[in-house]
């Protein structure tokens, strides 16, 4: 939207993000009520599906309908040097949402890498451009494996084609490793997620499992069985990774730690299969 409120000193991102639900929160602003009731202006003008917005302003919190609105100054992304990795199998359903949204926010080098579906899933991919590649061996972690091998983007981008992972938070994890603060990023879906996406006897596994990692190696991920993950190429380089399935994820935060390697954990949104 047009910017009402003047010429800012800088101009920063405004990431607004849905949650499929209402959360309140503190409404703290660091400038006058002047510019609140300019910003309410830009916020009640925007279609309520509306994700992603620029305008100028100081750092500030609002939430409201749903969203979450965090303006703060982002390291610049050039999307052309991230490729979105999406393993599948048989997502007919949810694979082209996923697609289309993460064109939308400008991810364009898409790459599926499918396990012989039999529903129609590399077909709709590539109807939406994606590129689609076989794999040879079965289960996620081989998938992932053969299609590091073939990625040539300095940055990957990797989250489920199940719709689980919202693209909306695309920009969010591939900031640290385009800021320099990271080699590797963890979704955390812990935190955040819609009602029936975890059960209690998930939410009871994954608590196990990342504290068994922190006592067997030292260190505390909050959440090492994320799929949704961002990675350079080099970091992936160094790692030596076997696993077939979906141990992969464990596997990879192993690397992390054997390689001494630069991670950080990243909130996000867990939607319901």
């Amino acid at each position: 939207p047009k910017n009402t409120i003047g010429e800012p000193k800088f101009k920063t991102n405004v990431e607004i993000i849905h949650f499929g639900r209402n959360i309140q929160d503190d409404f703290n602003f660091e400038q006058d009520f002047e510019f609140q009731e300019d910003l309410f202006s830009v916020l009640n003008s925007l279609d309520k599906n509306a994700l992603h917005s620029v305008i100028g302003g100081k750092r500030c919190g609002f939430w409201g309908f749903g969203m979450q609105v965090v303006f703060g100054n982002m390291t610049e992304i050039n999307r052309d040097l991230v490729c979105v990795l999406i393993p599948t199998l048989n997502e007919k359903e949810t694979i082209g949402p996923v697609i289309e949204e993460l064109k939308a926010f400008g991810y364009n080098n898409i790459l599926v890498a499918d396990g012989r579906s039999t529903d129609g899933t590399p077909e709709i991919a590539e109807k939406l451009g994606a590129k689609v590649m076989t794999q040879q061996g079965k289960g996620k972690g081989k998938a992932m494996i053969e299609a590091f091998s073939v990625i040539t983007e300095p940055y990957i981008l990797m989250l489920d084609g199940d719709g689980t992972n919202p693209p909306e938070f695309a920009d969010r994890m591939v900031e640290p490793l385009f800021a320099g603060r990271a080699d590797h990023v963890i979704g955390n879906r812990l935190e955040s997620y819609e009602k029936g996406a975890l059960t209690k006897l998930n939410r009871f596994g994954n608590d196990v499992m990342n504290r068994m990692f922190k006592w067997a190696h030292g260190v505390y991920m909050t959440d090492i069985l994320s799929g949704y993950r961002a990675f350079t190429k080099e970091s992936l380089e160094q790692m030596h990774l076997t696993e077939a399935g979906f141990e992969i994820e464990t596997e990879i935060s192993s690397e992390i730690v054997h390689h001494n390697l630069r991670f950080e954990v990243v909130p996000t949104y867990y939607k319901k299969r």
